[in-house]
């Protein structure tokens, strides 16, 4: 199994006999929006001493079904709202960043900012 981008507008935390279910609500595949350039954006970032996590990434212990309550707690804790994502792309010019010094991943990075325009939360699973 490998990395995938996955994006959705809002969720729901249903719990079910002591079982806590992470429910995306208007769930959307990240078409477009490649794990290696992300990766690729993330080392730029830490480049240039701007450290964000934009796109949380959760490992395989994180099915988003069966959790306990403090495994929801963190996933949500690491949830990015959309619109703060792109007060972050503003403030620090990240799109001119990468567009300057990372033109190859310049296609995925502009679909990323597309997904929070739209008010989608969007993270990464592998």
């Amino acid at each position: 199994m490998g990395y995938n981008i996955e994006c959705f507008k809002s969720f729901n935390i249903k719990e079910d006999s002591g079982d806590y279910h992470f429910e995306k609500v208007e769930y959307e595949d990240g078409n477009y929006i490649y794990p290696s350039a992300l990766s690729e954006i993330y080392e730029l970032f830490l480049n240039h001493e701007i450290e964000v996590d934009l796109v949380p990434t959760f490992g395989e212990q994180y099915y988003f079904e069966g959790l306990t309550k403090e495994q929801t707690e963190y996933i949500v804790s690491r949830l990015k709202d959309p619109s703060e994502c792109i007060r972050i792309v503003r403030e620090h010019n990240l799109l001119q960043l990468v567009k300057n010094e990372l033109p190859d991943c310049l296609f995925s990075f502009e679909n990323l900012i597309k997904k929070w325009e739209s008010g989608f939360y969007v993270i990464e699973t592998y």
